[in-house]
């Protein structure tokens, strides 16, 4: 560790991501926006089609279990791409202006690896989570299949969200040391563990700091669906444009903390930022 490096204080990177934010807020909006489009219209689209007619059980289980897989396999690797590329730019020149062509782009880069990784651990956190949740299912007495899996998610959640967030927090970074230190997949996984050896209740803290400080937006919004979804075929429609504008408003933030994150936890046990300072003095990318 760096005997110069200043510890910051617990709400470091949450002012950081947020100042970040504003600085590209345009860019980074529009981007989440194309990025969950299709998947947010389609899944509001059934949803108003449905107005009338209550969803089954399976259905709605399908449809979580479809917008989940989404998310986890494709929405969020590309955007926690963007966001670290977006702040490895913003290091280097603080003064640099990124458009949402540029950010689109960015997240592409080294992307077959990044989806390999990304994949691998939510398979491995979907067999941890099946494997005890399937204990608990065999012991609920309920009525249907359907029932017994709602109860069953519900259960684990609440017994296995320590544990599984461990292992979702020590293996977080697998997407930034891949785009910055072109690691394989193994390799990756081996380097986030030890980057965030140590950090973890320091991490979940600040993740669950993020979390309050947007509750009142999610509140605010929460409510306001509700009002729409209870008023009619027009109303149906205003809950379906303002879910396409609101919703990619919290897409970046958790990517956007754990990229300063890596940035934090290399200053602190590598003085990354002296790295870039002398590779920017010498002109090297």
């Amino acid at each position: 560790m760096d005997p110069q490096y200043i510890q910051p204080s617990f709400s470091f990177e949450l002012d950081g991501v947020f100042r970040v934010y504003r600085k590209y807020f345009k860019g980074l909006w529009f981007f989440c926006f194309l990025v969950n489009m299709i998947l947010t219209g389609w899944m509001q689209w059934l949803y108003i089609r449905q107005m009338k007619r209550v969803f089954g059980s399976e259905q709605e289980l399908l449809l979580s279990a479809i917008h989940l897989g989404v998310d986890l396999l494709i929405i969020y690797p590309l955007i926690q791409n963007a966001c670290h590329q977006l702040w490895l730019k913003h290091v280097q020149n603080p003064h640099t202006s990124m458009g949402w062509k540029q950010i689109i782009r960015m997240s592409f880069r080294n992307s077959g690896k990044i989806f390999v990784a990304n994949g691998l651990l939510s398979l491995f956190l979907l067999l941890f989570f099946l494997l005890f949740g399937s204990i608990i299912y065999t012991n609920i007495d309920a009525g249907n299949m359907y029932e017994k899996i709602a109860q069953m998610i519900v259960v684990s959640v609440f017994l296995f969200s320590l544990p599984l967030s461990f292992i979702f927090i020590r293996f977080a970074l697998i997407i930034p040391v891949i785009s910055v230190e072109q690691k394989s997949i193994g390799q990756a996984f081996q380097r986030s563990w030890e980057l965030t050896r140590g950090r973890y209740w320091l991490i979940l803290g600040r993740l669950i700091l993020l979390f309050i400080v947007t509750v009142p937006i999610q509140i605010g919004w929460g409510m306001l669906l509700r009002l729409t979804i209870e008023s009619g075929l027009w109303f149906q429609w205003i809950a379906f444009v303002l879910t396409l504008a609101i919703l990619p408003l919290f897409l970046p933030l958790v990517p956007l903390m754990f990229s300063l994150i890596y940035w934090d936890e290399r200053v602190r046990k590598e003085a990354l930022d002296l790295q870039f300072r002398l590779k920017s003095e010498r002109g090297e990318e």
